[in-house]
């Protein structure tokens, strides 16, 4: 299929873990635990990770990176920011 756009919500592995766990002891689920989140994260570096490598090589990259380390207010903010900023350059 054409991509026009490909957003990457960028996350450190600490960061992913505290709140995979943070979420585990509010929630109950029982797959919220640092053994499930270190092989989520390594499935993501193995699997995801060279199509997001892929798409930032590109010449005219559709890669769209946003910083998932922000609060959720601020993550929500800057997608809506990105977005805003492709469709005006698009228009152009």
């Amino acid at each position: 299929c054409d991509l026009d756009t490909v957003l990457f919500i960028d996350c450190d592995e600490n960061e992913l873990q505290r709140r995979i766990l943070n979420r585990g002891s509010s929630s109950g689920r029982s797959d919220d635990n640092l053994e499930v989140a270190k092989k989520r994260f390594l499935t993501f570096q193995r699997e995801t990770k060279p199509i997001i490598d892929h798409f930032a090589r590109m010449k005219d990259s559709i890669l769209v990176r946003v910083d998932g380390t922000q609060g959720v207010d601020e993550v929500f903010s800057s997608i809506c920011c990105s977005i805003a900023n492709k469709l005006q350059i698009e228009d152009k």
